[in-house]
């Protein structure tokens, strides 16, 4: 607990720093607890909250994000994000996540610099060690990540944001919906909206950690084994399959269950 301490203060001191602060937010566990943890430090006035909207991002995140800020009354913006006019962004290739990076980042330190605020980013130091191209932009930008730099891991974040009751801190890990997509295959808003009701579908039924990676013809499921024996009852596999079957051949369940970045390079 000493240890987290230090990189608490660690964090509030960097905050102190910036003085304003503009953070991109998702609602996810890291920009949630850094976002509460900058207004409790400097105060609300002297931080803003921007939600990127885009076709990557799953509607259902979205007004979950929003709830969040108003339910603590952070001053918050919305954006639209373009990364899907991007062809090089499309092209999926490993740089896929720094063309969407860049996009965000271009628009939101516009904005930082008209409100003469600093842009932080959600990034914690367990991501450092993963393979991320959007930090490229990151870089590129100048932007801050405060978690990262006071060595706050994943499981840090989540301690600390049960001890404030937040209610991220035990939300399962996100990604944006090109993470789906096999790397080279073709990004396109058909592609991004079927995942997003085939995964909002999922949930409805009542499953938690949740990936449907794009084959093409094919629909992937990835949900923790555990659930198996409840996907595999053949009331919620019949629903599923009449479902899913709107936007693919074949419905499979991936039996080495959730796996993230799977499609990252080796």
């Amino acid at each position: 607990m000493k240890k987290l301490a230090r990189k608490i203060k660690k964090l509030s001191k960097l905050l102190l720093d910036y003085r304003r602060v503009l953070i991109a937010f998702s609602g996810g566990l890291d920009s949630t607890y850094l976002t509460i943890m900058a207004a409790r430090i400097l105060g609300r006035k002297n931080v803003l909250a921007v939600i990127a909207r885009s076709p990557t991002y799953p509607k259902s995140e979205f007004r979950l994000a929003r709830k969040i800020l108003q339910s603590y009354r952070i001053p918050y913006r919305l954006i639209y994000s373009r990364e899907i006019d991007n062809k090089k962004f499309c092209a999926n290739t490993y740089r896929r996540c720094f063309y969407c990076k860049d996009e965000l980042l271009k628009k939101i330190s516009a904005i930082a610099r008209k409100n003469k605020m600093v842009v932080c980013l959600g990034v914690n130091f367990s991501d450092l060690s993963d393979f991320r191209p959007g930090h490229q932009a990151i870089k590129k930008w100048q932007a801050k990540i405060p978690l990262a730099e006071s060595r706050m891991t994943k499981e840090d974040i989540r301690q600390h944001s049960r001890l404030w009751q937040l209610p991220t801190a035990d939300k399962p890990p996100q990604a944006c919906l090109a993470s789906r997509i096999p790397f080279y295959q073709p990004i396109s808003r058909e592609k991004l909206r079927r995942i997003e009701i085939a995964e909002d579908f999922l949930r409805q039924l009542g499953f938690c950690q949740i990936r449907v990676r794009d084959h093409d013809t094919i629909a992937r499921i990835e949900i923790d084994p555990k659930e198996f024996r409840k996907i595999i009852s053949q009331n919620i596999r019949e629903k599923i399959c009449r479902k899913l079957a709107r936007h693919w051949k074949h419905i499979t369940l991936d039996l080495a269950g959730y796996q993230p970045g799977v499609f990252n390079p080796q």
